[in-house]
């Protein structure tokens, strides 16, 4: 059976890892701390922050890191004084579950975009399917895809794709510290990545592909952790959206030396 507070509501769970604010008795302070949020596929990272600012009624709301619309899982969101901390917390190392299928390449790299080619896809096995995977272990150089959010001219290069401009953005230096197939399918892997900040996971599906002989897209992507904090940890963004006093509850408070250590 459910449990019930005292006034016979359904009481929610709190997730794994859950620590209660420092002073949650504190009236007419204004919040501040982390929030980790399971953000689902649709709204943007931005969506996520516009409902948090309503939901704790400040303006002071950000994260350390976009996920993609289309992708889901944690998003670790700053409130008030943490927000001091935002560029270091960026740095942090992430850890996708991705979700790759072969044959048919879109323009913005996942599933939401338009086909660009299609091609066969030869017979796969694990061996050669991990070989793939190995190949992307340690540093190397990836260009950020047409559709992403970095800023090209004081724009996010998606505005210029969206217009048909080519922009030559330059490339990054990323980290790839693992790549593990999960489940392979005739025409599709899961497996999970871990990689440094600023990595494109849809351009690694991209490569993937390539170095089995096809091409592909990415077709679902789940964050499961940001530093050390996980995906079972994060709380589901519609009951924070429908319950704002869960909000103030799902705060953290940030301690600026484990916190910032994270990575």
């Amino acid at each position: 059976m459910p449990q019930r507070d005292h006034q016979g509501r359904r009481e929610v769970p709190e997730p794994a890892g859950f620590r209660p604010p420092a002073h949650p008795s504190s009236v007419g302070a204004p919040p501040s701390g982390v929030l980790v949020v399971h953000k689902p596929a649709g709204p943007t990272s931005h969506d996520v922050v516009q409902i948090l600012r309503r939901a704790l009624q400040t303006r002071r709301v950000g994260h350390t890191g976009s996920l993609d619309p289309m992708a889901e899982g944690v998003l670790v969101v700053l409130v008030g004084q943490a927000l001091a901390f935002q560029q270091a917390l960026q740095s942090h190392r992430k850890r996708y579950e991705a979700t790759i299928r072969f044959g048919l390449q879109t323009d913005t790299g996942d599933a939401w975009g338009a086909p660009l080619q299609t091609a066969e896809v030869p017979p796969l096995d694990d061996d050669r399917v991990r070989g793939a995977l190995r190949s992307l272990i340690g540093a190397r150089e990836q260009t950020p895809p047409a559709f992403s959010a970095v800023k090209h001219r004081g724009r996010p290069l998606y505005w210029w794709a969206r217009r048909g401009i080519r922009v030559d953005a330059p490339a990054r230096r990323i980290e790839i510290t693992e790549a593990e197939l999960v489940e392979r399918a005739p025409d599709a892997i899961r497996c999970t990545i871990a990689c440094s900040s600023g990595t494109y996971i849809r351009g690694l599906a991209e490569t993937i592909a390539q170095q089995l002989g096809t091409c592909g897209h990415l077709s679902r992507l789940v964050r499961l952790s940001v530093g050390s904090w996980r995906l079972e940890q994060a709380w589901p963004l519609e009951q924070l959206r429908a319950q704002p006093a869960d909000a103030l509850r799902a705060l953290q408070p940030l301690d600026e030396h484990a916190d910032l250590a994270r990575a």
